[in-house]
Parts: structure tokens; sequence; C-alpha cells
């Protein structure tokens, strides 16, 4: 992808449509709740690219946008992958700061009339926060950086504390 504009027209068509079959399937398939599901899509997909860089690479799938690759001065390179440098770390902060805003900004999804999806929502989001917490904090986000059991547990608790 050229830009990041680029790379959010790969996510209306690729994220977005399962968020939106959800509301669907749940009746709740109006303006607000798309735009609230749009956000939340996006940054699982943004989590998920941050995770996968570097199988996704070794697939010669490039998601990372050559005007980030420039501004950050990365190099997609299979020993980089293994040097979390300084670049790296630059763009982590810029890219898990942008998760954060997005998983916000689908926030008002939790409102509905429906408390079940309420409360799937509430997980969905804080399981969202949880991850991107683990990948801000973690030396490099491409090793393992999966949810555990404890994890879960923590999610699930989050998700009830929500409003």
């Amino acid at each position: 992808y050229l830009n990041e504009k680029e790379l959010d027209a790969y996510y209306q068509k690729a994220a977005h449509p399962a968020g939106r079959i959800y509301l669907q399937i749940n009746n709740l398939d109006q303006p607000m709740n798309r735009l609230y599901s749009d956000c939340i899509c996006n940054a699982f997909a943004m989590l998920d690219m941050l995770q996968d860089i570097q199988e996704d690479f070794k697939r010669n799938r490039v998601y990372l946008p050559l005007t980030l690759q420039k501004k950050f001065k990365l190099k997609l390179a299979h020993d980089q992958f293994e040097q979390f440098n300084q670049n790296w770390q630059a763009f982590k902060h810029y890219w898990t700061k942008k998760i954060d805003q997005k998983l916000l900004q689908g926030i008002g999804i939790m409102h509905t009339p429906s408390v079940r999806f309420n409360f799937q929502m509430r997980v969905l989001v804080a399981t969202g926060l949880h991850l991107n917490q683990k990948l801000k904090k973690s030396k490099n986000p491409f090793k393992n950086n999966k949810m555990t059991l404890i994890d879960w547990g923590v999610v699930l608790i989050k998700g009830m504390m929500i409003k």
C-alpha cells in the first residue's frame, strides 16, 4: 500500500464486512452502529497487521504502507524483525496509539438496546485494548504476544467494567 488511505480502503473491504454482518445478525444495522463497528474492525485489523508483519513478510504480503516505511525509516528484511530497533519502536508507538483511538471511537457501540450484544462488544473492546497494551509493553511485538488464559480472565473482568 502506498499510504494509510489505501490501507483504510483495504480495511473497508476486508475488515468492515465482518462487523456489518454481525450488526445485521443482531438487528442493529444502523448508520452510527456501522461507524462504531468499522472503528473496532479497523483496530483489530491494525493489531493483526502489527503482530503478523514478520509472518506476512515471509509470505510476500506487506500491508505496511510505503509512506510509513519511509517516515519511520523501516527496513523490511528478515534480520530487522529479530532486532527491534528504535525506528520500529517509534512506529510501534505511533501504531498502537492509533489502535487505541480506533477502539475508543468504537466504544459507542456498547449502548444498544441488546444487553447480550453490549456485553459481547465490551469484551471485544476490552480484548483489543488489552492486546494493544501487551504490544505497547513488548520489546518486540513480532514475537509471541498472543493472549493467554490469564489474559482472557482479565479481559472478561475488564469487559464487565467498561461503561
